[in-house]
């Protein structure tokens, strides 16, 4: 519940309290646009704010934010590193402070990216699953450096969403050409597969990797057959235990490394 925020009107249903039940009920945007949003949020939260108490309130917004969504690692940390950036007592101080935030998980998400890209070769078979807006940028990225890319993308339904036929579509619009496969697929059969591919929304100081289902089927399939790579920007790093329906866990074992922001990283150096 967050209807005990304070308000500058008293409201009982603000719309501060609007966009973080809103930001509780988003499965469709991937970990690092809601820690965006989250950021946004906190923006809205400081402009319909007056000055005195203006701190402690945002602390108190943000707060709820992490609750709303525990199992999220990027909301987390851009709201406490948005939070932790200064006194905030008042809207010009708490606007830079989360424009640096911004700036923070934009400069990360799209060095990751770059790295990615930059690992896939040319004529490469990627095999993905559930939906991952890093992974979709960095296959987007490959095709304009000319890079001829193929994916086959597990169905990944959880409830109603297939987010793997979600994650097909957007691919083939950024020039992939990628196919939808169900989940138990035989990856042998396929042909030749280059790498697995996967997003995270959560990585463990032990190399654990969280993110959404069927990932660790997924890894456990591609064993024997090719290595598996996780995209995933540093600010992902969180020691939670939280799952979030949809979501699994991907030992360390099963996963060659991490492509960050700052390179590839070996699991045993998470």
């Amino acid at each position: 519940m967050v209807g005990f925020i304070p308000t500058s009107d008293n409201s009982a249903d603000s719309p501060v309290e609007a966009a973080i039940a809103a930001l509780g009920m988003d499965h469709e945007r991937g970990a690092t646009d809601l820690a965006r949003e989250a950021l946004d949020i906190l923006s809205s939260a400081a402009a319909s704010f007056p000055e005195e108490g203006l701190g402690a309130y945002l602390d108190g917004v943000g707060v709820l934010i992490v609750l709303t969504r525990p199992g999220v690692a990027a909301v987390k940390n851009a709201v406490s590193r948005a939070l932790a950036d200064g006194p905030l007592t008042h809207p010009g101080q708490a606007k830079r402070a989360f424009d640096r935030a911004r700036s923070w998980i934009d400069y990360a998400a799209k060095a990751t990216v770059e790295e990615t890209a930059a690992m896939i070769p040319d004529g490469a078979t990627i095999v993905t699953c559930n939906y991952s807006g890093t992974v979709l940028q960095a296959c987007a990225a490959a095709v304009e450096l000319g890079t001829h890319v193929q994916a086959i993308v597990l169905t990944s339904r959880v409830g109603d969403i297939a987010y793997g036929e979600r994650m097909a579509e957007e691919l083939v619009a950024a020039g992939v050409a990628a196919q939808v496969y169900p989940d138990e697929v035989d990856l042998k059969a396929l042909g030749p597969i280059t790498m697995g591919l996967l997003g995270a929304d959560r990585i463990g100081p032990d190399g654990l990797l969280v993110s959404g289902i069927p990932s660790r089927l997924l890894a456990e399939h591609l064993q024997g057959i090719a290595p598996l790579y996780v995209a995933g920007e540093t600010f992902k790093l969180d020691d939670a235990q939280h799952l979030e329906e949809g979501m699994e866990s991907v030992p360390r074992e099963l996963i060659e490394g991490y492509v960050t922001e700052r390179g590839v990283v070996q699991t045993d150096q998470v």
